[in-house]
């Protein structure tokens, strides 16, 4: 397959194939953004991730061909400040609010995306798609060497 799995016989072919209508179904061509604060003290990481501040799904067609994933987050940033503020109110947390000092660096298919990077054209990404959106306060740079340490 394009993605690198490899299915054998008959049965997992269709398997895979019923899981993927199941998700078309269940989610359409859409796109989920899971938006998290990372915790850049953490010794796991599952804690590095945190816990899931809220989730945006957009319809696909909120992304167009020529956008980058720095264009993607102009346009979905105003979204998730709203929604983290919505979900934080209603359960007494206002205080996980999007900071001034935040960076943002959006995670998909286990690795980071580029800014640069065109959304669709340069991520192998089928519809419907999960992208974790990472609020943290470090440079992007800073962000890659202390995940790197996870992976090791």
């Amino acid at each position: 397959m394009v993605d690198g799995t490899t299915i054998e016989g008959h049965d997992a072919v269709k398997d895979y194939c019923q899981k993927e209508e199941q998700l078309v179904n269940e989610h359409g061509s859409s796109i989920i953004f899971q938006i998290y604060r990372i915790n850049l003290e953490a010794d796991t990481l599952k804690d590095f991730q945190g816990p899931k501040l809220t989730e945006i799904k957009v319809d696909g067609e909120f992304v167009s061909g020529d956008d980058t994933v720095g264009a993607v987050k102009t346009k979905i940033l105003p979204l998730i400040d709203n929604a983290i503020l919505t979900d934080c109110e209603l359960e007494g947390q206002p205080d996980r609010k999007i900071r001034e000092t935040d960076q943002v660096t959006f995670f998909f298919n286990y690795s980071p995306m580029q800014d640069a990077a065109l959304f669709y054209a340069d991520h192998f990404m089928i519809l419907p798609a999960w992208v974790q959106v990472l609020f943290h306060d470090c440079k992007s740079e800073e962000f890659t060497t202390i995940l790197a340490k996870f992976r090791n």
